[in-house]
């Protein structure tokens, strides 16, 4: 995992929120040929690499979630009383 990358998130975190936040981290991954179907019924091998995905979060207590992605510079609110579904492309 880059540390670089954790503590710039959680410096952005905290400027944005003025919290403390949690953090986690998901390895990336590749599939090679082998044992698993993939959604084209072609034979996959999923492998973790050294590639992750960090996210920030702290809970609050608003019906409401913002998102924040620090690579797009770019704001997202969702408010979790009326999720809806959108159309692929919308």
């Amino acid at each position: 995992m880059n540390q670089l990358i954790i503590k710039k998130i959680q410096s952005t975190f905290r400027q944005h929120f003025n919290v403390e936040p949690m953090m986690i981290a998901a390895p990336g991954r590749i599939n090679l040929i082998g044992e698993h179907v993939d959604y084209n019924q072609g034979l996959v091998f999923p492998a973790a690499i050294d590639k992750y995905i960090y996210a920030a979060f702290y809970k609050n207590k608003d019906e409401k979630s913002r998102i924040y992605s620090i690579d797009q510079n770019e704001w997202i609110d969702i408010d979790l009383k009326n999720i809806q579904k959108e159309a692929p492309g919308s």
